[in-house]
């Protein structure tokens, strides 16, 4: 017969494991942190647990590596609580760049009419030559100089645009000591007053006076027709046509072909254009001054610099 005492102990602890159970069961569903934090609270105590750090609360600062560091003040420090901090600048709306503002005409390029109303302000001490204050006072000046540019560039004597330097005197030749007819020195005379004022104009301050008067010497051109050249270029070819002439030693025969009709005696000037003709009536002597002077003041003005 089985002993009732130890009957009764084994009856006890099987009662005893579902009581157990369901005592630290219930609370451990209904109260799971709680219970949660006491068991690594008995475990920390224990030994059993490495204790770990109190998590911070809402209010509480965290230090972070990546943040300003505390000396310098964060960007909600001593601001009233009612200011919205902005943490980042609005993104500015995509709107199209700017365009350029628009050039405004050059109040400095002078115009046609306007350059030559002040040409002779402008051309003030240049020179105190009459034949000087004869060209300036001529009308329309400048229309008068791309004209004679023009003329020259083509080779055609310059009548039109030096009609105010014609001389009454006409042209005449004279007999050497061996015989020969060379331009008399009556007529190399007649433009030797205009030769000498055109070298004593100084080239620099007359390059610049040039060039100044470019865009409406460029106008005159456009009026006389020339749309697509330049009117450097012209000048250019005028200058050129003058500088090829050939340079002698001595002056040049003539040939009397009727009565005041005289032509040049060697072939090869007698073939130059009408325009390099006329200079050579100036004389060996103007026509070597007035080379060299176009020669200083292209140079001065830059056309052979291209």
């Amino acid at each position: 017969m089985p002993d009732d005492s130890k009957t009764n102990k084994k009856r006890w602890l099987f009662l005893l494991i579902p009581l157990v159970t369901v005592l630290v069961g219930v609370p451990a569903a209904l109260f799971p942190r709680q219970c949660w934090n006491f068991l690594r609270g008995k475990g920390e105590r224990l030994g059993l647990l490495e204790p770990t750090q109190p998590t911070p609360s809402a209010g509480d600062s965290v230090e972070n590596p990546l943040t300003l560091p505390s000396s310098l003040p964060q960007p909600d420090e001593n601001l009233p609580s009612d200011i919205p901090i902005a943490t980042e600048p609005p993104a500015a709306p995509d709107e199209p760049p700017p365009s350029a503002p628009e050039q405004a005409p050059s109040e400095s390029a002078l115009t046609l009419a306007k350059a030559e109303a002040q040409l002779a302000e402008l051309a003030q001490g240049l020179s105190e030559s009459p034949c000087w204050r004869l060209c300036l006072a001529q009308d329309q000046p400048l229309l008068r100089l791309v004209r004679l540019c023009d003329d020259l560039a083509n080779g055609s004597r310059p009548l039109a645009s030096l009609d105010f330097l014609r001389q009454t005197q006409p042209f005449a030749a004279a007999r050497t000591a061996d015989g020969r007819l060379v331009v008399s020195q009556a007529s190399k005379e007649r433009y030797s007053a205009c030769v000498q004022m055109f070298v004593s104009l100084p080239a620099l301050p007359l390059a610049k006076l040039y060039l100044a008067l470019e865009p409406a010497l460029q106008e005159a051109c456009e009026a006389l027709g020339y749309r697509d050249v330049h009117v450097r270029s012209l000048v250019t070819a005028a200058a050129n046509h003058i500088l090829v002439i050939p340079q002698l030693e001595a002056e040049p025969s003539l040939v009397q072909q009727g009565p005041g009709l005289y032509v040049w005696e060697a072939p090869e000037l007698e073939k130059l254009t009408p325009a390099q003709k006329l200079l050579l009536r100036l004389g060996q002597e103007n026509l070597r001054l007035v080379r060299n002077k176009v020669e200083e003041l292209g140079t001065a003005i830059g056309l052979w610099e291209e």
